[in-house]
């Protein structure tokens, strides 16, 4: 792909996460940074993952309103439209957290194992260049 079309597409993605944060009232971001690592590790003691630093790089956790990626939305390393599929899947959490509360959402989630049975959820290419 050419500089001028990465910078187009980069551009695009862009607007496309505001727009999707604004109509679903989240926050789309990466889970590297200290915040996002601190919340997400506690939900993954929560599941019983013990290897949290693998799980991280490779799978997409929703936390109530905000989607943590293991990568940064629009890095175009990564394809734009399996980016799209992966935010489309986790904005169907952010639905899911609204329409059935915390408590029973989560609930669910752990209890009839929904975190691995996503068919978006696939190991991602390698993030650690976004």
């Amino acid at each position: 792909m050419n500089r001028a079309k990465k910078k187009i597409y980069a551009e695009e993605l862009k607007e496309i996460k505001k727009k999707l944060e604004k109509r679903f009232d989240c926050k789309i971001t990466s889970n590297k940074d200290e915040a996002s690592i601190k919340a997400i590790a506690n939900v993954l003691d929560t599941l019983g993952i013990k290897n949290k630093e693998e799980f991280m790089k490779n799978v997409a956790i929703t936390i109530y309103k905000t989607i943590y990626l293991p990568f940064e939305f629009g890095c175009l390393t990564i394809d734009p439209l399996r980016q799209l599929e992966l935010v489309a899947h986790e904005l169907e959490h952010v639905l899911q957290w609204e329409k059935e509360g915390v408590l029973k959402f989560s609930i669910d989630y752990l209890t009839k194992g929904f975190a691995s049975k996503s068919p978006l959820d696939p190991i991602l290419p390698d993030t650690s260049q976004c």
